[in-house]
Formats: structure tokens, C-alpha cells, sequence
């Protein structure tokens, strides 16, 4: 009472008493996260949310974005059934919106047997993301080039439509194109990067795929 509210906020405060909500509780965290810094303390340097690589993160950001990171990851994990993961069939992971692999790198390095899918829109964050895969792959400490990362001339509406395997992780992929355009069956899908519209759009995406 007496708080101006936007017009989707008044949207949402008209919904809200009519909604009833549902709850699923998700499978316990397996025994192999044993430890309050995982997974980041196992991964490569590359691969890491600290450093001082280009795009890494340092204190209280870092310490912020690692526990953002492993809450999602503790819940995909949960989420996997050992025995498929290990013997019958790959499960695929999809991560919209998945930028520069914050998340799909540290889920592809853990889920070996998984296949990891990373969709965005921008081809430079996915070119970087094949050149931090190298670099796990190699387990280097020194920064990444990305001076011929970054094609400023190339606009994000040019989208290649095309599905890249990682060298350096060949469980992980990037798609260079729009959620829409992403047409592949797939098991899991997450958006931690997604806003606005975006999430919508991915909620949908992932009930046309149950």
C-alpha cells in the first residue's frame, strides 16, 4: 500500500491471488560435492570464475558469481541419473543465453559423459569460449589472445545457424543463432543469463522438449 507499481507489476499483484503454485522438490546433491568450493577448486585456471584473465573476476564479485555458478550446478548435477550419464545414452544440456560459457564450461568439464550445448547470439563470446576451452584443455595460466576474438564489423543479427565442437572439450558445443532458431532435442535446458523476454522464451523452448 502506498508503493507506485509499474504496469506488469500491477499485472502480476492482480495474478497472484488467483495463482496456485507447485513445488518439486529436486533428487539430493550427490556424495561427490563434498566441499563448499566446488567445482572450482578441481577446474583448470581457464575454466575458473578468479583470476586475472580477461573477463575473470576478483573478492567479492568473484566470491558472488561462484556461488550463483554452483547453486545451478549442484542443481543440474542432482539432476543427472548416474547410470544414463555413464552407461545407456548422453544426456544433452542446453544453455541459452550462455554468453561466454560461465556455466556451460565448469558443467561440460564435470559431466564428461553429458553434452553440453552453449546458444547465443553473439559469435564472440562463442569464439572465446573455444579458445578457454583450448586453454583447459592445456590447463595454462596465462591470459587468453583475444585480440582476433573480437570481429566488430560483424553484426549480431549474422547468425550462422551452426553447431561447433570445443577442441579442447569435445563434450562442449556452442550454436551461434537465436533460442527460437535452436531446433535440436535435448534433455536439460537452463538460461542462469537469460533476461526479460528471453526467459519467456526459453521456459517455452524447454516445455516444447518434455
Amino acid at each position: 500500500k502506498g508503493v507506485h507499481l509499474k504496469a506488469f507489476e500491477e499485472v502480476v499483484a492482480d495474478l497472484l491471488p488467483t495463482v496456485r503454485p507447485s513445488f518439486h522438490q529436486l533428487p539430493h546433491v550427490p556424495d561427490t560435492i563434498q566441499n563448499d568450493n566446488w567445482p572450482f577448486d578441481e577446474l583448470p585456471s581457464a575454466a575458473r570464475v578468479s583470476g586475472k584473465a580477461p573477463g575473470q573476476l576478483s573478492g567479492k564479485r568473484a566470491l558472488r558469481k561462484e556461488g550463483q555458478l554452483r547453486s545451478l550446478l549442484r542443481c543440474i548435477v542432482a539432476m543427472i541419473p548416474q547410470k544414463e550419464a555413464e552407461h545407456d545414452r548422453k544426456i544433452t544440456i542446453v544453455d541459452f543465453c550462455g554468453g561466454t560459457g560461465w556455466l556451460s564450461i565448469p558443467l561440460a568439464l564435470i559431466l564428461p559423459h553429458c553434452e553440453v550445448i552453449i546458444v547465443d547470439l553473439k559469435a564472440a563470446s562463442l569464439n572465446y569460449v573455444h579458445k578457454k576451452a583450448i586453454q583447459c584443455s592445456k590447463d595454462e595460466t596465462q591470459s587468453i589472445d583475444i585480440g582476433d576474438v573480437y570481429d566488430k564489423g560483424k553484426h549480431v543479427t549474422q547468425h550462422d545457424l551452426t553447431k561447433r565442437q570445443c577442441k579442447g572439450i569435445p563434450n562442449l558445443y556452442t550454436f551461434h543463432g537465436s533460442i527460437e532458431t535452436f531446433n535440436e532435442d535435448f534433455d536439460i535446458g537452463c538460461a542462469l543469463h537469460a533476461c526479460g523476454e528471453a526467459s519467456d522464451i526459453v521456459l517455452r523452448k524447454c516445455g516444447e522438449h518434455r
